[in-house]
């Protein structure tokens, strides 16, 4: 009976704990989700400040083409931000591992288990001998 109580917290404890982890994760994605819409924003606003510019022409080194470049290089660090935090959303949105409960909930189905569980060793070798 003791044994069957202790499984049973057991495993009311792990059941508790994973869900908590779960809702850390739901928290998480909910706070890349936002931060995603965040730089999918400046990423369009970078876009269009980009398609404003003139592309550099020729080997000129002006102040227009540093400007042009520094603006490129801003929509590309977003794009890699961008897919950085979309992966961080697969990956956090992907489900735990499956959580197994050792022995039945109710006390009559967790019996023979228990029983066959804490047999002792030699009536596990003479069951074992008729079995075979």
């Amino acid at each position: 009976m003791q044994m069957q109580e202790e499984e049973q917290s057991a495993a009311n404890t792990m059941r508790e704990d994973r869900w908590q982890i779960v809702l850390g994760k739901q928290n998480e994605v909910e706070k890349l989700r936002s931060l995603l819409h965040n730089q999918k924003n400046e990423l369009q606003n970078a876009e269009k400040e980009l398609s404003g510019l003139k592309p550099p022409s020729g080997w000129t080194s002006t102040s227009s083409n540093e400007i042009f470049y520094a603006a490129d290089k801003i929509v590309g660090s977003l794009k890699t931000q961008i897919m950085s935090t979309e992966q961080s959303i697969k990956s956090m949105t992907k489900p735990p591992p499956v959580l197994l409960q050792p022995l039945p909930a109710k006390e009559h189905e967790a019996m023979p288990i228990l029983f066959f569980l804490q047999i002792p060793h030699h009536f596990q070798l003479l069951c074992q001998d008729l079995a075979s």
